[in-house]
């Protein structure tokens, strides 16, 4: 881990008390969180994973993918439009839930 002192080191301070560089914010797709997407057909839900670790038909995205680049900071009921090989896609963020990784 940065020191606390080091220009990579990024502190958050949420209501008083001091987190070590990790962002908990709790209503934004960060990486590690679990996004539910829906678009006209069906809700499919994500985990925003580091990148070449994605496997959609395992459920996670990585951040470096168009879906997992246009959901980062997205929040619930934001409607996100990205570009695929097959064309353009538009789903909605209906739900940010669990964890960020723990790094």
């Amino acid at each position: 881990m940065a020191e606390p002192n080091h220009p990579a080191h990024v502190t958050v301070t949420l209501a008083g008390s001091r987190s070590h560089g990790i962002n908990r914010a709790t209503d934004r797709a960060v990486l590690g969180r679990r996004i539910a997407a829906a678009d006209e057909d069906a809700v499919d839900m994500y985990r925003l994973v580091i990148p070449g670790a994605g496997d959609p038909a395992d459920g996670a995205i990585s951040t470096d993918s168009p879906l997992g680049q246009a959901a980062l900071g997205a929040r619930s009921g934001t409607r996100i439009e990205y570009q695929t090989p097959g064309g353009a896609r538009t789903v909605t963020v209906t739900a940010v839930t669990g964890d960020e990784a723990p790094f």
